[in-house]
């Protein structure tokens, strides 16, 4: 292989993970959009079922009256031993049998026209019989949430973190409070599990050679990642939650213990997001560090935007013991 297919082919490769590893950093990007009061009001109505298949067609009598001649006519020339058999002689005989035949035809083919419309009106049917359950239990749960059922938003806020696609492993405790305001409390990964600490070139001899990142570019990548993690929860709350006024997010990582008196989990941010603000936010047009700034966040940023400790938000030991008495 000459050197610079070498070169070009290991650019590629370089070049895809590059892609793969911003894509990741900024998977946050895709929030979900926060409905309008309206468009909520208009989600209480059920929506119509469209089944998703295509009912049966009517045979073309016509067309297979047509092709019923032309097989009789092509069976009467084939019975003769004469190569030479004119065609008109073998049609006229079809017309003397094609009445009957069709009659015959034309029957079967209304019986499995009738079976085929009966098996899709049943399946219409079963189907727009499950989509209307599940409108009902749609509308009742979203009704609930309306209504401020704390279960009912506990509950939801469950299934929809859950459906959120996380590029590493991610998990946290939720708790809802009397004025149906969020808590969430998520636990991070550490900036070493997450943020490569080099970064690969190509020489002139097609050579691949790992390059160390600098610090603040490491920790830039990882204040993306962390805290766009952040605000997708928070929208992902928020778009199917619209009696949700905010969501509170504390966030910490198992940083290593200097000494055996150091906390293991290390809070780096906590932060209030209200539902007007992540509204009208828009990654394409503001950026995610001016966002969070707006919000007056509580963490510590040193110079290269690293993510300092900050005390454990008050709210933590509440929600604790009240999650204590309940279990109680």
């Amino acid at each position: 292989m000459e050197i610079q297919d070498r070169i070009g082919e290991n650019q590629k490769t370089i070049d895809d993970e590059e892609k793969l590893y911003h894509e990741i950093i900024n998977h946050w990007e895709t929030i979900p959009r926060i409905p309008k009061n309206e468009e909520v009001i208009n989600a209480l109505n059920p929506l119509p079922f469209n089944p998703s298949d295509t009912p049966p067609h009517m045979f073309d009598s016509s067309r297979e009256k047509d092709m019923l001649f032309e097989q009789i006519t092509t069976e009467i020339k084939c019975k003769f031993p004469f190569y030479m058999l004119p065609r008109w002689f073998a049609a006229r005989k079809a017309n003397t049998m094609i009445d009957s035949e069709w009659a015959k035809k034309e029957q079967n083919l209304k019986e499995t026209y009738e079976r085929h419309l009966e098996a899709y009106e049943l399946k219409v049917a079963d189907g727009k019989k499950e989509w209307d359950k599940t409108e009902q239990e749609r509308i009742r749960r979203l009704q609930a949430i309306l209504d401020r059922n704390l279960s009912e938003i506990h509950a939801a806020s469950i299934e929809l973190i859950q459906t959120i696609h996380f590029p590493y492993e991610t998990s946290c405790d939720i708790h809802v409070d009397d004025d149906a305001i969020l808590y969430i409390h998520l636990d991070l990964p550490e900036i070493e599990d997450v943020i490569p600490t080099h970064r690969k070139t190509v020489f002139k001899n097609a050579n691949i050679k790992e390059i160390k990142i600098d610090k603040l570019a490491r920790n830039r990548d990882y204040f993306n990642l962390v805290i766009g993690q952040s605000v997708l929860i928070a929208c992902t709350l928020c778009s199917a939650l619209p009696s949700v006024p905010s969501v509170h997010i504390a966030a910490y990582t198992q940083r290593k213990r200097r000494t055996e008196f150091d906390a293991t989990d290390t809070y780096v941010y906590d932060i209030i997001f209200p539902r007007e603000k992540l509204s009208i936010f828009n990654p394409e047009k503001t950026s995610l560090q001016q966002f969070i700034s707006n919000l007056h966040p509580v963490m510590d940023i040193t110079g290269d935007m690293h993510l300092s400790a900050i005390q454990p938000p008050g709210w933590i030991k509440q929600v604790s013991k009240i999650n204590e008495s309940a279990n109680k």
